[in-house]
């Protein structure tokens, strides 16, 4: 593709989602992938933010695919 695409991202405590529209906003590519449910740790909830990361960097390279 030689023309411009814009990628937006949605990162929630159940997955992280992105897609790629184009100038006109038409969709070129959409991905998504679950994150594991959060610990509930004596009271305190908690994700691992390298998850996310991992998650996110896989859910990016789909979309470029």
């Amino acid at each position: 593709m030689n023309f411009p695409l814009f990628v937006g991202v949605d990162v929630g405590t159940s997955g992280i989602r992105a897609i790629a529209i184009d100038t006109h906003g038409n969709i070129q590519g959409q991905s998504k992938l679950p994150l594991p449910p959060p610990k509930n740790i004596q009271n305190h909830i908690s994700q691992d933010s390298i998850i996310w990361w991992d998650t996110l960097v896989s859910v990016l390279q789909a979309l470029c695919r």
